[in-house]
């Protein structure tokens, strides 16, 4: 924080790990992956069974396979429904969506155009968050889904208050925006991310 900057002199030497740091985004990638699939496949629901055992992909120019493991217990065979792999985080069901229902490609192209500037490789472990990207990228690309499926490019608000908390020589800019979910893909999306906080793996309970 600026305070913590002017109180000690060694921290303009320090990362801003929001800014300036790279990190696998891991399973907080995944509502991109969904809501790639569902823009990609309109008979995808929520509610849709997907099968979520053991998952083999084989690269059909090099020949090289891929078995993700986290199948959440699932058997060969086993399905359940689509919120339930996300609020369950399976890979092999997020897995089978970036291969099954989107591709590697269009996943990439949306996470870009939701706000990820860092360079994503167009492979299926994409699915379980394998690129690097800057933290504040991600928080750009959620802010798509608060944003009723409009993103807006994150920017920095330098504010100056009197001493009576009065706002100084601060004057609100209009910003562009872009719609690039439909808002009933964007509703749907959100929908399954509660239900992720209510009762699934980010829980308190």
């Amino acid at each position: 924080s600026p305070k913590f900057m002017a109180e000690n002199s060694d921290a303009k030497y320090s990362l801003n790990h929001a800014t300036q740091i790279r990190r696998q985004p891991g399973s907080v990638f995944k509502p991109i992956v969904y809501t790639s699939a569902l823009r990609e496949d309109r008979n995808l629901t929520p509610f849709s069974l997907i099968e979520c055992g053991p998952f083999t992909y084989t690269d059909p120019w090099t020949g090289n396979t891929w078995s993700p493991r986290g199948m959440g217990g699932c058997g060969a065979g086993e399905m359940m429904q689509l919120k339930d792999c996300l609020r369950r985080s399976i890979n092999t069901a997020s897995a089978r969506l970036i291969v099954n229902h989107t591709s590697p490609r269009k996943v990439v192209e949306l996470a870009s155009n939701m706000g990820i500037k860092s360079r994503l490789q167009a492979v299926p472990a994409l699915a379980l968050g394998s690129s690097e990207v800057v933290p504040i990228e991600m928080v750009s690309a959620f802010g798509t889904f608060a944003n009723n499926g409009e993103h807006v490019d994150y920017h920095y608000i330098n504010k100056i208050e009197d001493r009576t908390g009065s706002n100084l020589n601060y004057r609100h800019r209009q910003y562009e925006k872009h719609k690039y979910l439909p808002p009933e893909i964007n509703s749907v999306v959100k929908a399954m991310m509660v239900n992720v906080v209510e009762i699934g793996r980010a829980s308190c309970r």
